[in-house]
């Protein structure tokens, strides 16, 4: 339990957390409803609650004024319509060292 509330301590100094809240909620529905994503379930067989997951990701990340979302799921960019740049991950060949100080 200590090291949970340590890694939390560490998480939360070093990142902002955002909430899903109702300007999002909004801005993830319409996107949800979007062209782009009615075009991923019908020809590309995505799943409905995989889209509306990244729905909920992009809307967050525009009310919040983010500067990009970096991801490596194929079907971001369009279900972000172009509202955020969405960004590849890099690649990273070899994994650095994790420990915590």
């Amino acid at each position: 339990v200590d090291q949970l509330r340590a890694i939390r301590a560490i998480i939360e100094r070093s990142f902002f957390i955002a909430a899903f809240d109702s300007p999002a909620a909004f801005l993830a529905a319409e996107l949800e409803r979007g062209h782009g994503a009615a075009k991923l379930r019908e020809e590309g067989g995505v799943p409905r609650n995989h889209i509306r997951i990244d729905a909920q990701i992009a809307a967050i990340a525009i009310v919040q004024n983010a500067e990009a979302i970096v991801s490596h799921d194929p079907h971001m960019r369009t279900v972000a319509q172009n509202r955020i740049p969405v960004i590849e991950l890099p690649d990273i060949s070899e994994q650095g060292n994790l420990q915590f100080p």
